[in-house]
């Protein structure tokens, strides 16, 4: 029950006027769904198996919303909310649409703590990237 309830606290995290298409919310569900489960598998064969689980669910009750182009091998769209996916100061939890604006989001603010603390000489790669915003969630 824990795990599910995670699932609903993400989901009532977003806001009406962010989300006012079914499908953008069927996607924050995908999204909260792989933080709660995907996130706690260990293998890439079963983070794969959980994926095609998730997609043939997806398909299943949502049949009209592609979610094809988030789950692709080569060149996918991030299936990625965040609170600070337009900006730091934004704080509405939304999608995010481009990665790059994203990583320099946060390269800003790394630079804004290397000027008033010790510096971290990070290289913020999309990997980190997504690792940062599953933190913070």
């Amino acid at each position: 029950i824990r795990h599910i309830s995670n699932v609903f606290q993400g989901l009532l995290v977003s806001s009406p006027e962010n989300f006012k298409t079914a499908e953008k919310f069927t996607l924050l569900w995908l999204h909260e769904s792989e933080r709660v489960y995907g996130d706690r598998l260990v293998t890439i064969e079963d983070l794969a198996k959980y994926n095609a689980l998730a997609q043939a669910q997806c398909k299943k009750v949502f049949p009209s919303f592609p979610t094809a182009k988030y789950y692709a091998k080569e060149n996918s769209d991030p299936l990625m909310f965040c609170h600070f996916s337009e900006g730091i100061e934004d704080i509405a939890y939304d999608q995010v649409k481009n990665l790059l604006k994203v990583s320099d989001i946060l390269s800003e603010c790394l630079n804004e703590y290397n000027d008033t603390n010790a510096m971290m000489d990070l290289v913020l790669f999309d990997d980190a990237v997504r690792h940062v915003a599953r933190i913070v969630r």
